[in-house]
């Protein structure tokens, strides 16, 4: 069964993209937006565009905010580009 808070953390993520002008690429839970690709080892909640930029949108847990990893993580996901 789906878990309806993880549900509602990728809804707020979405809601925040667009507060931004920020179009919702894909998103996990979603119904008519297919699932983001994984990056690398990870799972991505959403994938947002604004013209030429992108955004990824992670949700983080207590225990992934206190690992070690949060920062390379962080890192990893950040110095992503697209192929274009």
């Amino acid at each position: 069964m789906l878990n309806t808070s993880e549900r509602y953390i990728v809804d707020s993520l979405v809601t925040q993209f667009w507060k931004r002008g920020y179009l919702t690429v894909s998103r996990r839970f979603g119904t008519y937006l297919p699932e983001p690709e994984r990056v690398g080892d990870f799972e991505v909640d959403v994938v947002a565009r604004q013209r030429n930029k992108y955004a990824i949108g992670i949700s983080i847990n207590e225990d992934e905010l206190n690992s070690a990893e949060l920062a390379d993580k962080i890192y990893y996901l950040a110095t992503r580009h697209t192929k274009y």
